[in-house]
């Protein structure tokens, strides 16, 4: 069994008859789809400070509390979207060295001056040959 549990601000909405939303009300904001989920329709609107989601072999439990109160709903499916803002902060993008950065400042200096393009496609063809 895998679990999953976010501690936040939730408000739950029937979307219609079988799948439910449950989305956090603070950014960045955590969607759960519940689909196929039996929920009593008097939770609709109602504000959580957790969920968790347990993944069984042959379908989804999701608990939904609010204080002390828990509500438990099982479902056929759950999507989770999970907005990560910082995602490509954390990712190893390559950068330039300083004498890269330095070639290229070069390159659109004189790229923006007048015949530097001129220039730049001498330098290119020679540079080919």
């Amino acid at each position: 069994m895998n679990r999953k549990t976010w501690a936040a601000d939730f408000r739950i909405v029937q979307q219609d008859e079988n799948r439910w939303v449950v989305a956090g009300t603070h950014e960045p904001a955590i969607q759960i789809l519940l689909l196929g989920a039996g929920v009593d329709p008097n939770l609709a609107g109602l504000a959580l400070d957790q969920v968790s989601v347990d993944w069984l072999p042959d379908s989804v439990v999701v608990q939904l509390s609010r204080g002390a109160e828990v509500f438990q709903v099982k479902a056929a499916n759950v999507l989770i979207h999970e907005p990560l803002p910082s995602l490509y902060r954390a990712l190893p993008l390559a950068q330039f060295d300083a004498r890269a950065r330095r070639f290229w400042q070069r390159v659109f200096l004189l790229a923006r001056l007048p015949g530097g393009r001129t220039l730049l496609r001498l330098l290119a063809r020679r540079a080919r040959a």
